[in-house]
């Protein structure tokens, strides 16, 4: 089964004022390619072992803490450069 990913990222600087929106929507589709993929990795299934149970656990943790800060890193980046515009 062959699943296909495709969004257009436009990756040049966008910290100003009249590129916030579009920037803040190229990021909350980031966030639901994201989460489509984790579905893929986090799903469970009957015959899933105790080993499988515990590694998807892990994996939705780590996942989540690090979405948790790139996504501050990412917002603190646009409010310091909004505020030296």
């Amino acid at each position: 089964m062959a699943i296909s990913f495709e969004m257009e990222v436009d990756w040049q600087p966008c910290a100003t004022k009249e590129n916030f929106v579009t920037s803040t929507e190229l990021m909350f589709q980031a966030v639901d390619e994201l989460f489509k993929l984790m579905q893929l990795f986090v799903t469970k299934y009957p015959d899933s072992t105790e080993q499988e149970l515990h590694e998807i656990d892990v994996f939705r943790k780590q996942t989540m803490q690090l979405y948790l800060q790139v996504i501050s890193v990412i917002f603190v980046g646009f409010i310091r450069r909004l505020g030296s515009n």
